[in-house]
């Protein structure tokens, strides 16, 4: 479940409103009889406090505000560490749901991106949004960017795909950060092509781009 901060904030201009009706079931009007969401909340709480257990949530209050009281995890984090054999095939499974948030392997985006280019069934689109929701993932995206790009036959449409991608990493990032990823995208490939097209993006995203070189 997932409870979004601007709903926090109907109910309290802080955070303690979590905290307060945890202890005491009650903050002004809302009460556990009027939120099933709390109730079961509270609940996982209760049920984390007993050992041998963690709380699972993919909100982000949720995991920075009780994270000192109970073992709390978002799901990605738990399986990563509890599951490593097979956390590979679970994040595939994630990105063919639709569920977005763990690790992204840059050869099944490719495999994919294959897949979709000959007009297959693949889930292609889903991986572009997996790699466009975080920058943790840019080493992903370089990959994927530098493959392509040095593929014998090449598209337009291929270039469409790296410019994307890469206006959507560099639009993440401050103008350093940045600058640090398109440098590493050109030590990895020397495509003039591939370089030109990276470049012209990056200074659409960040035109002071000069002041830093």
């Amino acid at each position: 479940m997932s409870l979004t901060f601007s709903w926090v904030q109907k109910l309290t201009t802080n955070l303690t409103a979590l905290v307060l009706l945890c202890q005491y079931g009650r903050v002004g009007t809302v009460t556990f009889a009027q939120s099933t969401y709390f109730t079961l909340f509270y609940e996982s709480l209760v049920l984390a406090q007993r050992g041998g257990r963690v709380s699972m949530s993919m909100d982000q209050i949720v995991l920075r505000v009780f994270a000192q009281y109970v073992p709390v995890s978002d799901v990605n984090t738990y399986i990563h560490h509890f599951f490593p054999a097979i956390y590979p095939k679970i994040c595939k499974f994630f990105v063919k749901a639709a569920v977005f948030g763990g690790d992204i392997d840059a050869e099944y985006v490719l495999n994919e991106y294959d897949k979709h280019v000959l007009g297959q069934t693949s889930y292609f689109k889903n991986c572009q949004e997996a790699l466009t929701l975080s920058p943790t993932t840019y080493q992903q995206v370089l990959q994927v960017c530098a493959t392509i790009a040095t593929r014998p036959v090449i598209t337009e449409g291929d270039y469409q795909v790296i410019e994307f991608l890469l206006r959507k990493l560099f639009g993440m990032l401050e103008i350093r950060a940045a600058l640090l990823v398109l440098k590493q995208l050109f030590m990895m490939s020397t495509d003039s092509e591939l370089r030109t097209r990276a470049q012209d993006v990056f200074k659409t995203i960040h035109p002071l781009y000069g002041y830093y070189e």
